[in-house]
């Protein structure tokens, strides 16, 4: 209760300040141009819409070339001036679609044969233009287009949709499913598979270790956790740019594994660049569980496991190593079969979970098995808002941002929410003392109008609006 209302209170206390701070923001940036501060805020993505979805890249930017008056104004002599603003439009000829009546933005086309992302770059480090902005293609829908993601109640409660205008996941938070395989066929869940292992024979992927799923679990926790999302197909996982690996531990069409064969695995998943590793199995009771989070976390990896579906009370350990999941039902009361006790950690939905399946096929999971994921996808998404975040933060992170719904010993610090853990993992926790508040505000702002590295707060290895606009969306949180 302490660390929620000081949460509130601060926000409170800062509200005039952050107030005239996003004004600031909005006043500089239509000070550039009259389309600026809407171009900064699609460029963060950020839409207040709880149900923001993604922007897709077109193959064209946005460009605003630097005038002569504001290269003088930088210090250019004005010869010097006028050959700068001249190559600046030089460079861009025959790729200027249009021009923006008004703004003196352009549309540009990427050259053929240049990937987008790269010729941005090029562009932005010449330092001839005051805007270079992707022409983004945005949805006019809340949520992202896969037709199933209506069923997918559990991704609503635990405040998916609101961190998604932030952060869907990127390649340097890898998740890895140590399960009974993965179906490499299914459309929600091929494009997100980095090459994996085979505990079993102990034969890695690239050398013939078989990874696809026997069973039809380990494709469901997968896809409960990174199933692709905005495709226009099927459903979406808690973060659908996760890479995931997947670790098969189990050669038998019945799923069971040993452990040392699932301890096999989350060994080689960490060596093999995984930050966040998901056990959907039961066994946590074993001291060997601990064993092995300890030695996750400190190479800086997670390890997430469930509790299992006993109903048994589990208060003869308390691994302060590993993550430890309770299941939940949709009024937020925990699981008939969910285990409980001092063990738990932290809550998720596990009562008709709605995910991919074996097959290409779609369908409704309960169990403890499914509420683990869930929490894995939000450690790979709190990875995703800074990448030097160490385990030990990523998992105080994800308590911290917890939502209390009732008794610790059944619910831990309480039902993961997706939006806070993402919020507290970010850098506008600034000063990294597990609060949000007016004291990062102004270290912000002060390390800002130095331009410190520290305030590239949407990672893109520039400092400019859009680490502003992303400050001042993150600070303030979730609409109520």
């Amino acid at each position: 209760m302490g660390r929620n209302g000081r949460s509130a209170s601060a926000v409170v206390a800062s509200a005039a300040a952050l107030a005239g701070f996003a004004g600031g923001v909005a006043a500089q940036s239509d000070g550039c141009s009259g389309n600026q501060a809407g171009l900064s805020t699609a460029g963060v993505g950020g839409s207040r819409s709880p149900g923001w979805t993604p922007p897709g890249r077109t193959g064209r930017l946005l460009l605003k070339a630097k005038t002569v008056p504001g290269w003088i104004e930088e210090g250019l002599p004005v010869g010097e001036a006028e050959v700068r603003h001249a190559a600046a439009l030089e460079r861009l000829n025959g790729l200027v679609e249009r021009e923006i009546d008004g703004v003196g933005l352009m549309v540009v086309r990427v050259p053929a044969g240049v990937d987008e992302a790269s010729y941005e770059s090029y562009v932005r480090e010449t330092g001839d233009y005051e805007v270079v902005s992707p022409d983004w293609y945005v949805m006019p829908q809340g949520e992202p287009n896969d037709p199933l993601f209506y069923q997918q109640w559990h991704l609503r409660r635990i405040g998916a949709p609101w961190a998604w205008q932030f952060t869907v996941g990127n390649p340097g938070a890898v998740l890895a499913m140590v399960d009974t395989g993965i179906d490499p066929t299914h459309p929600d869940l091929s494009s997100r598979l980095v090459p994996g292992y085979n505990a079993v024979r102990r034969l890695p992927q690239s050398a013939g270790g078989e990874v696809h799923d026997l069973n039809g679990h380990g494709t469901a926790t997968a896809g409960v956790a990174a199933a692709s999302g905005n495709n226009g197909e099927g459903s979406v996982g808690v973060g659908w740019e996760i890479p995931v690996m997947p670790i098969r531990a189990s050669n038998s069409p019945g799923g069971g594994a040993f452990m040392s064969d699932i301890i096999d695995g989350a060994v080689w998943a960490v060596l093999h660049g995984a930050r966040v590793v998901n056990v959907s199995y039961a066994g946590v009771g074993s001291t060997a569980v601990d064993s092995i989070g300890r030695w996750c976390l400190d190479r800086g990896a997670l390890m997430v496991w469930p509790i299992d579906n006993s109903g048994s009370d589990y208060s003869s350990f308390d691994w302060r190593s590993v993550v430890v999941v309770s299941g939940t039902d949709r009024e937020d009361r925990l699981a008939g079969f969910s285990s409980y006790g001092l063990a738990v950690d932290i809550a998720a939905p596990a009562v008709s979970v709605f995910g991919p399946t074996r097959g290409g096929s779609y369908g409704w999971m309960t169990g403890t098995s499914y509420a683990a994921p869930i929490v894995s996808g939000a450690a790979a998404l709190a990875w995703t808002m800074d990448p030097r975040l160490s385990a030990a933060q990523v998992m105080a992170a994800l308590v911290a941002g917890a939502r209390p719904i009732g008794d610790e010993r059944h619910f831990g610090a309480g039902l993961v929410n997706v939006s806070e853990t993402i919020r507290l993992a970010s850098k506008v926790d600034f000063n990294r003392d597990g609060f949000i508040d007016i004291f990062d505000f102004f270290a912000f702002h002060e390390e800002f109008e130095r331009s410190s590295p520290e305030t590239d707060i949407n990672n893109d290895g520039f400092i400019d609006f859009f680490d502003m606009d992303m400050f001042v969306l993150l600070f303030e949180g979730v609409p109520l």
